[in-house]
C-alpha cells in the first residue's frame, strides 16, 4: 500500500489555484481592455463633437452679432469646459469666419462665408398712411392690416361683408402737425458722422416746446455708412444742460430705411406722453455700440436754431459739446394726430384676431376688441390697452431713390412697348417715358426699372422675375401711374420668395384726390406683385388679387383680395436698401 505525500498535493492545489488566476487574469485584461477601449473613445467622440457643436453656436452668435451691426468678431465663450473663438477676415463685401471649438485636446474648425443681401420686410399684408383703408362689396384681406388712419368696411349694427382675417389696427396720432423744424435752403450744411467711437458713439439734440401736444414723430435728414445696427431714439429731460436720465418717450430707427445717401427718415414714437410747455428736452440717437465701418451720419447747420443745443457721447456716461458748439442736426419734429376708427367690417377668424382703435363702430371681432368708444359691436370695448400710435412704413423715400439710381446704371432708353407676342427682357435701366406690356407680350425682369411715365400692364401679357435672379425679388418705379389690368398676370421667378414690387411715386393731397386720382390700379388677380407707394393711393377692383399693398390710401371694391405670405417679411433684391447678412458657404475645415 502506497502512502499519500500531503506535500505533494498541497504543492499541486497551489498551481492549479495559480493556473486558474492566470487565466482569470488574461480573461479580464481581454474583456476589459475593448470596454476601457470604448469608453475612452466615447469619451472622445463626445468631447470632440462638444467642441463641433460650440464651434457651431459661436458661428450662430456672430451671424447674430453681424445682423444687429455688430461687426467684429465675437468674444471668445465657454460652455461645459468647452471653449469656441472666432477669428474674422474681411474680404471685399464678405466676411471670413474661422470658428475653432476645443474640449481638451480634441478641436474642431468651422469655415463660413457671409455676405450681405439687399432687402427690406413688410410685416402686414397691408399697411396704410393717414388716408386709411376703405373696403365695399365682398373686399377681404388674409392677414393683417395696420393703418395710420381709419380702417372703413360695408357692415352696420351686426353684419359686414368686407373681412380681415388676422387683427385691425387703426392709430392714434396718425398725420401730425409740424412743430419744430431744424433745416436751411440757405445755410451751409455740415455732415456730422457719429457712432464711430466712445466720445461719438451717441448724439443729442435738445428742443424747446411750444405746445402741450405729444410728440408723434421725429424725422431726421441721415444717411449711413456700412451696416450700422439699428438705434434707439428717445426723447428725454433736461439736466442741468446735458441730457438727463428720464425716458419721456421712445422709438426705433431702421436701419435698413436709412440708405448711402441722404433723404429724410421718420421716427414714429411707441407711446404718446404729453410734454412741460416752454421747456427744454433732448432727442438722443443712442447706438449699442460704436464701429469705424459702421456708422450713420446727419446733417447739420451752423446756428439755425438759437433754443437748441447739441452734445455729443454715450447716452448714460458722459455727453459734451460738439467741436463746433453751435451746430444743429437737421430734423422735424411732429405733434399730435387723429384719432383712429375702425367701422362696419369682421376682423379675425376662429377666437384669434384684434381690432385696435381709439373707437370702434359696428364691428364683428373673434378675438378681443380694444377701445375707448365704440357701439354696434359684437363684444363691449376692451379699455385695458391705450390707444395704438403710427407704425413706420417698411420702405423710405430713401430706398425708391437708391433703387432709381440702381436702375439708372444699367443704362436708358425712350419708352418701351413690348406688345403682341414679343418677348423682352429688361433691367437694371431707366426708361425715359412709358412702359407698355399688352396683347401677349412678355416681359423678363433682370433688375430694377425706372420709369419716368406711366407703366401699364394689359391684355394677355405675362411679365416675370427672370429665372437667372433666384429667390430675389424685382422693384419697378414709376413717377407716373401704374396700372394691371384685362388678364394681364405678373409672376416672381418661379422660387418662393420670388415677386415683382410695383412702386409709385405718384402723389395725392386729400380723400377726394386719392379716390379721383389713384396711384396704382389693379382690376385683375395680378399674381405675385407687391405694391407700394409711399404718398399716394391704391385702388384694387373688380377681382383683384395681390400679395401686399404700403400705401397713402387703399380703396378695394368688388371681390378684391390682399392674399399676404409670410416670405414678404424677408424680401430681398437684386438692388436696392441694405439687408442682412446671410450665409454664402459653411463647411468644416481642418484648422484656421
Amino acid at each position: 500500500m502506497i502512502k499519500k505525500n500531503v506535500n505533494q498535493d498541497g504543492a499541486a492545489m497551489i498551481i492549479v489555484v495559480l493556473f486558474f488566476i492566470i487565466i482569470s487574469t488574461t480573461l479580464l485584461i481581454g474583456i476589459s481592455n475593448p470596454i476601457s477601449n470604448q469608453i475612452k473613445g466615447t469619451n472622445e467622440f463626445l468631447f470632440s463633437k462638444s467642441s463641433y457643436n460650440i464651434a457651431k453656436s459661436q458661428t450662430e452668435n456672430a451671424l447674430y452679432r453681424f445682423n444687429k451691426g455688430k461687426n467684429d468678431a465675437p468674444a471668445d465663450i465657454t460652455v461645459l469646459g468647452a471653449t469656441a473663438k472666432a477669428v474674422l477676415t474681411d474680404i471685399g463685401d464678405v466676411k471670413s469666419l474661422v470658428v475653432e471649438g476645443g474640449k481638451y485636446f480634441f478641436n474642431r474648425y468651422i469655415k463660413t462665408e457671409l455676405k450681405t443681401d439687399t432687402g427690406t420686410s413688410f410685416n402686414y399684408g397691408m399697411q396704410t398712411g393717414d388716408g386709411g383703408l376703405q373696403m365695399s362689396g365682398s373686399s377681404h384681406i388674409i392677414g393683417n392690416v395696420y393703418a395710420n388712419g381709419d380702417i372703413v368696411g360695408n357692415g352696420g349694427p351686426g353684419w359686414a361683408t368686407t373681412y380681415i382675417t388676422g387683427s385691425a389696427i387703426s392709430a392714434t396720432l396718425s398725420n401730425p402737425i409740424e412743430s419744430i423744424v431744424i433745416s436751411s435752403s440757405t445755410a451751409t450744411g455740415f455732415i456730422y458722422p457719429f457712432g464711430i467711437t466712445n466720445t461719438n458713439q451717441d448724439i443729442a439734440q435738445s428742443f424747446v416746446t411750444s405746445t402741450t401736444t405729444s410728440i408723434s414723430e421725429i424725422i431726421f435728414y441721415i444717411k449711413k455708412t456700412g451696416l450700422p445696427a439699428n438705434a434707439t431714439i428717445k426723447i428725454v429731460n433736461n439736466n442741468s444742460g446735458v441730457p438727463g436720465s428720464t425716458v419721456i418717450a421712445s422709438g426705433s430707427l431702421n436701419s435698413s430705411t436709412v440708405t448711402t445717401s441722404f433723404a429724410y427718415v421718420p421716427v414714429f414714437m411707441t407711446s404718446s406722453v404729453s410734454l412741460a410747455l416752454n421747456s427744454t428736452y433732448w432727442i438722443v440717437i443712442d447706438n449699442s455700440s460704436n464701429n469705424a465701418s459702421n456708422y450713420y451720419s446727419l446733417m447739420s447747420y451752423d446756428g439755425v436754431y438759437a433754443s437748441g443745443n447739441t452734445k455729443q457721447g454715450r447716452f448714460g456716461n458722459s455727453m459734451t459739446n460738439l467741436a463746433t458748439t453751435t451746430l444743429d442736426f437737421d430734423l422735424k419734429i411732429k405733434v399730435g394726430g387723429d384719432k383712429g376708427t375702425i367701422s362696419g367690417v369682421k376682423v379675425g377668424t376662429i377666437g384669434t384676431g384684434e381690432a385696435w382703435a381709439n373707437t370702434v363702430v359696428n364691428t364683428i371681432a373673434s378675438g378681443n376688441i380694444y377701445c375707448q368708444n365704440g357701439s354696434g359691436n359684437n363684444k363691449v370695448c376692451n379699455n385695458s390697452r391705450i390707444d395704438p400710435v403710427s407704425a413706420p412704413y417698411p420702405i423710405s423715400q430713401g430706398n425708391i431713390d437708391e433703387w432709381k439710381e440702381q436702375a439708372a446704371l444699367g443704362g436708358s432708353t425712350t419708352t418701351v412697348n413690348i406688345e403682341g407676342i414679343a418677348v423682352r427682357k429688361l433691367g437694371p435701366i431707366k426708361i425715359n417715358g412709358n412702359l407698355i406690356v399688352s396683347a401677349s407680350g412678355k416681359l423678363y425682369l433682370t433688375g430694377p426699372v425706372y420709369v419716368t411715365g406711366n407703366v401699364q400692364f394689359e391684355g394677355n401679357s405675362r411679365t416675370y422675375v427672370d429665372s437667372s435672379l433666384g429667390a430675389s425679388s424685382v422693384n419697378v418705379i414709376s413717377d407716373g401711374s401704374i396700372k394691371v389690368g384685362g388678364s394681364a398676370k405678373i409672376y416672381g421667378s418661379g422660387q418662393s420668395g420670388s415677386y415683382v414690387v410695383l412702386n409709385s411715386t405718384k402723389s395725392c393731397t386729400d380723400v377726394s384726390n386719392c379716390s379721383s386720382s389713384p396711384s396704382i390700379i389693379i382690376e385683375g388677380d395680378a399674381g405675385a406683385i407687391v405694391l407700394n407707394t409711399l404718398t399716394g393711393s391704391v385702388k384694387l377692383s373688380g377681382s383683384a388679387a395681390i400679395k401686399a399693398v404700403v400705401a397713402k390710401m387703399i380703396l378695394m371694391e368688388g371681390d378684391t383680395s390682399v392674399n399676404y405670405e409670410s416670405g414678404l417679411a424677408d424680401m430681398n433684391f437684386t438692388s436696392g436698401p441694405s439687408g442682412s447678412w446671410t450665409v454664402q458657404s459653411w463647411k468644416e475645415v481642418l484648422g484656421f
